[in-house]
């Protein structure tokens, strides 16, 4: 049995480009009973318009 090739994670990371949009409150949590904690509409239309492909 031959061994397997071996992942080069370089080669796998030099495709891909990652962004991130990352949000929580003052006290560090992200979701309050699934909703979000906080109410900011213009944010919320900044973050679909960014997220959606």
């Amino acid at each position: 049995m031959s061994e397997p090739d071996s992942f080069d994670s370089r080669a796998f990371h030099a495709q891909f480009d990652v962004a991130m949009i990352v949000a929580c409150s003052e006290n560090g949590v992200i979701g309050r009973e699934g909703d979000l904690p906080w109410h900011l509409p213009k944010d919320l239309r900044h973050f679909m318009r960014s997220t959606k492909g």
